[in-house]
Protein backbone atom coordinates (compact mmCIF):
# COMPACT_ATOMS: atom_id res chain seq x y z
CA UNK A 1 0.00 0.00 0.00
CA UNK A 2 1.57 3.55 -0.67
CA UNK A 3 2.86 5.29 1.57
CA UNK A 4 3.24 2.44 4.29
CA UNK A 5 6.61 2.20 6.12
CA UNK A 6 7.33 -2.07 5.57
CA UNK A 7 10.33 -3.48 7.23
CA UNK A 8 11.14 -5.31 4.43
CA UNK A 9 11.72 -1.81 2.36
CA UNK A 10 13.97 -0.14 4.94
CA UNK A 11 15.98 -3.44 5.51
CA UNK A 12 16.89 -3.08 1.51
CA UNK A 13 17.47 0.63 2.00
CA UNK A 14 19.58 0.58 4.76
CA UNK A 15 21.01 -2.82 5.58
CA UNK A 16 21.08 -5.15 8.24
CA UNK A 17 23.51 -3.29 10.02
CA UNK A 18 21.82 0.18 9.61
CA UNK A 19 19.05 -2.06 11.59
CA UNK A 20 20.97 -3.06 15.07
CA UNK A 21 22.95 0.55 14.94
CA UNK A 22 19.41 1.79 14.68
CA UNK A 23 17.65 -0.32 17.80
CA UNK A 24 21.01 0.37 19.84
CA UNK A 25 20.75 4.19 19.14
CA UNK A 26 16.85 4.44 19.68
CA UNK A 27 17.71 2.24 23.17
CA UNK A 28 20.26 4.95 24.35
CA UNK A 29 18.32 7.59 23.80
CA UNK A 30 16.18 6.94 26.39
CA UNK A 31 16.27 6.38 29.94
CA UNK A 32 14.89 3.43 31.90
CA UNK A 33 11.25 3.68 33.04
CA UNK A 34 10.83 6.41 35.81
CA UNK A 35 9.74 5.24 39.54
CA UNK A 36 6.02 5.55 40.69
CA UNK A 37 5.63 8.94 41.61
CA UNK A 38 1.73 7.94 42.23
CA UNK A 39 -0.64 5.11 42.69
CA UNK A 40 -3.95 4.36 44.19
CA UNK A 41 -6.21 0.87 44.42
CA UNK A 42 -9.55 0.56 42.58
CA UNK A 43 -11.26 -2.17 43.16
CA UNK A 44 -12.95 -2.83 40.10
CA UNK A 45 -14.94 -5.76 40.64
CA UNK A 46 -16.40 -4.49 43.83
CA UNK A 47 -17.11 -0.97 42.58
CA UNK A 48 -18.83 -2.78 39.76
CA UNK A 49 -20.17 -5.86 41.30
CA UNK A 50 -18.43 -8.07 38.56
CA UNK A 51 -16.17 -5.79 35.90
CA UNK A 52 -13.05 -7.19 36.44
CA UNK A 53 -10.75 -4.92 34.74
CA UNK A 54 -10.15 -0.92 34.02
CA UNK A 55 -10.85 -0.33 30.12
CA UNK A 56 -7.91 2.63 30.74
CA UNK A 57 -6.67 5.78 32.31
CA UNK A 58 -6.65 8.99 30.64
CA UNK A 59 -4.90 12.82 31.14
CA UNK A 60 -6.61 13.90 34.35
CA UNK A 61 -6.20 10.27 35.38
CA UNK A 62 -9.88 9.46 35.14
CA UNK A 63 -10.52 5.97 34.74
CA UNK A 64 -12.92 3.98 33.18
CA UNK A 65 -14.38 0.80 32.47
CA UNK A 66 -17.68 -0.66 30.79
CA UNK A 67 -19.70 -4.02 30.81
CA UNK A 68 -18.86 -5.57 27.43
CA UNK A 69 -21.93 -7.87 27.89
CA UNK A 70 -25.25 -7.16 26.25
CA UNK A 71 -27.25 -4.87 28.76
CA UNK A 72 -31.16 -5.69 29.23
CA UNK A 73 -31.91 -4.00 31.99
CA UNK A 74 -32.18 0.28 31.78
CA UNK A 75 -31.71 0.97 34.75
CA UNK A 76 -28.66 -1.08 35.68
CA UNK A 77 -24.86 0.85 35.66
CA UNK A 78 -22.72 -0.65 32.75
CA UNK A 79 -20.14 2.33 32.62
CA UNK A 80 -18.09 4.20 35.70
CA UNK A 81 -15.70 6.32 36.00
CA UNK A 82 -13.11 6.99 38.82
CA UNK A 83 -10.57 9.95 39.71
CA UNK A 84 -7.05 9.32 39.90
CA UNK A 85 -6.99 8.49 43.66
CA UNK A 86 -9.53 5.77 43.22
CA UNK A 87 -12.87 7.56 43.85
CA UNK A 88 -15.33 6.04 42.23
CA UNK A 89 -17.13 9.30 40.80
CA UNK A 90 -20.45 7.29 39.36
CA UNK A 91 -22.20 4.67 37.87
CA UNK A 92 -23.94 5.23 35.04
CA UNK A 93 -26.75 3.11 33.26
CA UNK A 94 -26.48 3.72 29.30
CA UNK A 95 -29.67 2.27 27.33
CA UNK A 96 -31.11 4.68 25.26
CA UNK A 97 -34.89 5.32 25.39
CA UNK A 98 -36.66 2.85 23.37
CA UNK A 99 -33.77 0.25 23.34
CA UNK A 100 -34.60 -3.58 23.95
CA UNK A 101 -30.88 -4.47 24.57
CA UNK A 102 -27.71 -2.52 24.26
CA UNK A 103 -24.06 -3.38 23.79
CA UNK A 104 -21.29 -0.91 24.71
CA UNK A 105 -18.17 -1.01 22.58
CA UNK A 106 -15.80 1.26 23.75
CA UNK A 107 -15.69 4.11 26.54
CA UNK A 108 -12.95 6.96 27.18
CA UNK A 109 -12.35 9.79 28.82
CA UNK A 110 -11.60 13.78 28.48
CA UNK A 111 -9.50 15.75 30.28
CA UNK A 112 -12.13 17.69 32.53
CA UNK A 113 -13.79 13.94 33.17
CA UNK A 114 -16.21 13.55 30.30
CA UNK A 115 -17.45 10.36 29.49
CA UNK A 116 -17.69 9.57 25.94
CA UNK A 117 -19.80 5.65 24.99
CA UNK A 118 -20.42 3.97 21.94
CA UNK A 119 -22.29 1.33 21.47
CA UNK A 120 -24.93 -0.49 19.52
CA UNK A 121 -28.75 -2.25 20.22
CA UNK A 122 -32.03 -2.56 18.96
CA UNK A 123 -34.92 -0.63 19.04
CA UNK A 124 -38.60 -0.84 17.22
CA UNK A 125 -36.82 0.02 14.17
CA UNK A 126 -34.15 -2.87 14.63
CA UNK A 127 -30.50 -2.53 15.11
CA UNK A 128 -29.43 0.83 15.98
CA UNK A 129 -25.60 2.12 16.55
CA UNK A 130 -25.11 5.32 18.96
CA UNK A 131 -22.73 7.61 21.11
CA UNK A 132 -23.37 9.91 23.96
CA UNK A 133 -21.22 11.98 26.74
CA UNK A 134 -21.50 11.63 29.98
CA UNK A 135 -21.13 14.84 32.21
CA UNK A 136 -18.04 14.39 35.22
CA UNK A 137 -21.16 14.85 37.21
CA UNK A 138 -22.31 11.69 35.82
CA UNK A 139 -25.88 12.99 34.27
CA UNK A 140 -25.98 12.24 30.58
CA UNK A 141 -26.46 14.02 27.57
CA UNK A 142 -28.23 13.39 24.62
CA UNK A 143 -28.03 10.19 22.61
CA UNK A 144 -26.65 10.24 19.38
CA UNK A 145 -28.31 7.48 16.61
CA UNK A 146 -25.12 7.16 13.67
CA UNK A 147 -26.88 4.99 11.40
CA UNK A 148 -25.68 3.05 9.47
CA UNK A 149 -22.51 4.27 11.02
CA UNK A 150 -21.23 1.72 13.72
CA UNK A 151 -18.91 3.39 15.80
CA UNK A 152 -16.88 0.56 17.68
CA UNK A 153 -13.51 2.66 19.55
CA UNK A 154 -13.69 6.21 20.57
CA UNK A 155 -11.15 9.18 21.87
CA UNK A 156 -11.58 12.60 22.60
CA UNK A 157 -9.19 14.45 20.56
CA UNK A 158 -8.06 18.51 20.67
CA UNK A 159 -10.46 21.38 21.31
CA UNK A 160 -13.03 18.72 22.88
CA UNK A 161 -13.84 17.17 19.76
CA UNK A 162 -14.84 13.25 19.20
CA UNK A 163 -13.35 10.82 17.53
CA UNK A 164 -14.22 7.52 16.44
CA UNK A 165 -13.30 4.48 14.22
CA UNK A 166 -15.96 2.26 13.00
CA UNK A 167 -18.20 0.66 10.27
CA UNK A 168 -20.90 1.58 7.88
CA UNK A 169 -22.82 -1.74 8.16
CA UNK A 170 -24.81 -0.82 5.00
CA UNK A 171 -22.11 -0.26 2.95
CA UNK A 172 -19.90 -3.30 4.17
CA UNK A 173 -22.97 -5.50 3.31
CA UNK A 174 -23.17 -3.89 -0.31
CA UNK A 175 -19.33 -4.06 -0.26
CA UNK A 176 -19.03 -0.21 -1.21
CA UNK A 177 -16.53 1.88 0.08
CA UNK A 178 -16.84 3.71 2.95
CA UNK A 179 -15.20 6.01 5.75
CA UNK A 180 -13.69 4.43 8.98
CA UNK A 181 -13.00 7.39 10.93
CA UNK A 182 -15.50 9.84 12.25
CA UNK A 183 -15.03 13.77 14.10
CA UNK A 184 -17.51 15.02 16.10
CA UNK A 185 -17.76 18.56 18.11
CA UNK A 186 -17.45 18.79 21.42
CA UNK A 187 -21.88 18.18 21.32
CA UNK A 188 -21.25 15.28 19.85
CA UNK A 189 -22.75 16.77 16.05
CA UNK A 190 -21.23 14.67 13.66
CA UNK A 191 -18.88 17.08 11.46
CA UNK A 192 -16.72 15.41 9.44
CA UNK A 193 -15.53 11.69 7.99
CA UNK A 194 -12.19 10.31 6.90
CA UNK A 195 -10.19 7.07 5.87
CA UNK A 196 -11.68 4.83 3.47
CA UNK A 197 -12.25 1.09 3.44
CA UNK A 198 -10.52 0.32 0.70
CA UNK A 199 -7.11 2.25 1.85
CA UNK A 200 -6.95 -1.57 3.26
CA UNK A 201 -6.38 -5.04 1.67
CA UNK A 202 -7.71 -7.47 4.06
CA UNK A 203 -11.18 -9.23 2.89
CA UNK A 204 -11.96 -9.07 6.72
CA UNK A 205 -13.40 -5.40 8.20
CA UNK A 206 -10.22 -3.28 9.85
CA UNK A 207 -12.36 -3.41 13.04
CA UNK A 208 -13.30 -7.02 13.34
CA UNK A 209 -10.94 -8.75 15.96
CA UNK A 210 -8.35 -10.72 15.11
CA UNK A 211 -6.64 -12.65 18.15
CA UNK A 212 -3.40 -10.72 17.64
CA UNK A 213 -3.82 -8.31 20.41
CA UNK A 214 -6.14 -5.38 20.72
CA UNK A 215 -7.34 -2.23 18.40
CA UNK A 216 -7.66 1.05 20.02
CA UNK A 217 -8.17 5.04 19.39
CA UNK A 218 -6.07 7.52 21.20
CA UNK A 219 -5.02 11.48 21.17
CA UNK A 220 -2.19 12.93 22.06
CA UNK A 221 0.39 15.64 20.82
CA UNK A 222 -2.14 17.44 18.15
CA UNK A 223 -2.45 13.61 16.57
CA UNK A 224 -4.86 10.97 16.73
CA UNK A 225 -3.14 7.19 16.49
CA UNK A 226 -5.23 4.22 15.70
CA UNK A 227 -3.61 0.94 16.46
CA UNK A 228 -5.35 -1.90 14.06
CA UNK A 229 -5.33 -5.58 15.45
CA UNK A 230 -6.46 -7.23 12.01
CA UNK A 231 -3.58 -5.46 10.47
CA UNK A 232 -1.31 -5.09 12.88
CA UNK A 233 -0.40 -1.13 11.71
CA UNK A 234 0.09 1.73 13.40
CA UNK A 235 -1.36 5.03 11.87
CA UNK A 236 -1.75 8.61 13.12
CA UNK A 237 -3.59 11.75 11.77
CA UNK A 238 -3.42 15.25 12.24
CA UNK A 239 -6.97 17.03 13.68
CA UNK A 240 -8.22 17.07 10.04
CA UNK A 241 -8.06 13.93 9.51
CA UNK A 242 -5.11 13.92 7.24
CA UNK A 243 -2.38 10.59 7.56
CA UNK A 244 0.63 11.96 9.41
CA UNK A 245 2.26 8.00 9.21
CA UNK A 246 1.27 4.16 8.78
CA UNK A 247 3.57 1.57 10.30
CA UNK A 248 3.59 -2.14 10.43
CA UNK A 249 3.17 -2.47 14.26
CA UNK A 250 2.67 -6.31 15.28
CA UNK A 251 3.73 -7.90 18.22
CA UNK A 252 7.81 -8.84 18.24
CA UNK A 253 7.93 -11.90 17.64
CA UNK A 254 5.02 -13.15 17.33
CA UNK A 255 3.53 -12.01 20.50
CA UNK A 256 0.66 -10.66 21.34
CA UNK A 257 -0.21 -7.05 21.63
CA UNK A 258 -2.98 -6.12 24.07
CA UNK A 259 -2.61 -2.83 26.13
CA UNK A 260 -1.22 0.70 24.83
CA UNK A 261 -0.65 4.35 25.35
CA UNK A 262 -0.16 7.47 23.77
CA UNK A 263 1.84 10.08 25.78
CA UNK A 264 1.51 13.65 25.71
CA UNK A 265 5.08 14.08 23.80
CA UNK A 266 3.78 11.22 21.23
CA UNK A 267 5.77 8.42 22.54
CA UNK A 268 3.23 4.92 21.72
CA UNK A 269 4.28 2.24 24.58
CA UNK A 270 2.25 -1.12 24.98
CA UNK A 271 2.46 -4.56 27.08
CA UNK A 272 3.21 -7.63 25.19
CA UNK A 273 3.38 -11.05 26.32
CA UNK A 274 6.14 -12.83 24.43
CA UNK A 275 4.46 -16.52 23.88
CA UNK A 276 7.59 -18.18 22.79
CA UNK A 277 9.44 -17.19 25.71
CA UNK A 278 6.43 -16.79 28.49
CA UNK A 279 7.66 -13.05 29.28
CA UNK A 280 6.15 -10.33 29.62
CA UNK A 281 6.54 -6.45 29.63
CA UNK A 282 6.24 -3.00 28.62
CA UNK A 283 7.68 -1.82 24.94
CA UNK A 284 8.25 1.43 23.62
CA UNK A 285 7.27 2.06 19.30
CA UNK A 286 10.38 3.11 17.37
CA UNK A 287 8.44 5.05 14.26
CA UNK A 288 12.20 5.42 12.47
CA UNK A 289 12.93 1.67 12.02
CA UNK A 290 9.41 0.53 12.86
CA UNK A 291 10.07 -1.89 15.22
CA UNK A 292 8.97 -1.76 19.34
CA UNK A 293 12.05 -1.96 21.89
CA UNK A 294 11.71 -3.98 25.12
CA UNK A 295 12.29 -1.68 28.66
CA UNK A 296 13.98 -4.33 29.55
CA UNK A 297 13.72 -3.51 33.52
CA UNK A 298 9.67 -4.14 33.13
CA UNK A 299 10.19 -7.91 31.15
CA UNK A 300 9.81 -10.89 33.42
CA UNK A 301 7.90 -14.18 33.22
CA UNK A 302 4.18 -13.86 32.18
CA UNK A 303 3.37 -15.56 35.72
CA UNK A 304 4.93 -12.98 37.63
CA UNK A 305 5.35 -9.89 35.91
CA UNK A 306 7.34 -7.13 37.51
CA UNK A 307 4.73 -4.83 35.47
CA UNK A 308 1.58 -5.97 34.71
CA UNK A 309 -0.96 -4.72 31.68
CA UNK A 310 -0.84 -0.71 30.83
CA UNK A 311 -3.98 1.28 31.76
CA UNK A 312 -2.62 3.96 29.66
CA UNK A 313 -1.23 7.80 30.02
CA UNK A 314 -1.34 10.71 31.74
CA UNK A 315 0.06 13.09 30.35
CA UNK A 316 3.91 11.94 29.90
CA UNK A 317 3.31 9.12 32.33
CA UNK A 318 2.41 5.81 31.89
CA UNK A 319 -0.33 4.39 33.91
CA UNK A 320 -0.30 0.43 34.66
CA UNK A 321 -1.38 -2.08 37.23
CA UNK A 322 1.54 -2.87 39.81
CA UNK A 323 3.26 -6.16 39.71
CA UNK A 324 2.38 -9.84 40.87
CA UNK A 325 1.22 -10.36 43.59
CA UNK A 326 -0.54 -7.10 43.80
CA UNK A 327 -4.52 -7.33 41.98
CA UNK A 328 -5.87 -3.57 42.71
CA UNK A 329 -2.71 -0.93 42.92
CA UNK A 330 -2.29 1.25 39.27
CA UNK A 331 1.01 3.10 39.28
CA UNK A 332 1.50 6.67 37.40
CA UNK A 333 5.57 6.34 36.30
CA UNK A 334 7.87 8.86 34.22
CA UNK A 335 7.34 7.51 30.65
CA UNK A 336 11.28 7.48 29.38
CA UNK A 337 11.80 10.44 27.30
CA UNK A 338 14.32 11.73 24.42
CA UNK A 339 17.46 12.92 24.91
CA UNK A 340 17.20 15.00 21.91
CA UNK A 341 14.32 17.11 20.77
CA UNK A 342 11.54 15.71 18.05
CA UNK A 343 9.24 12.36 17.68
CA UNK A 344 11.29 9.65 17.30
Amino acid sequence: MSGMVTRRRWLAAAGAAAVSAGRDTARAQFGPLGRAVHSCRIRTEADTGGVRRLLRVEDGGWATAYFGGESFDPDAANVWLWDRNGNLRWGAAVFPPGYLRTLLWDAAARRNGDVAVVGSGFDAGGLAHFMCVIGRDGVMGDFLRTNPYSPRFVTFGPNNSIWTFGTDIDAENEKADHDLLAKYDDKGNPAKTFFPRSAFSTPFHPTTYAGKGRTCLRSAAERIGLHISRTEEWLEFDIDGRLLGRWPAGAENRGALYHLALTASAQFYSWQWQRDKDTAGLYRFDRAIARWNSLPETVSEHSHPVVRPLLGADGDRIVHYAGWPERDLIEWRDAPLPEQSGIQ
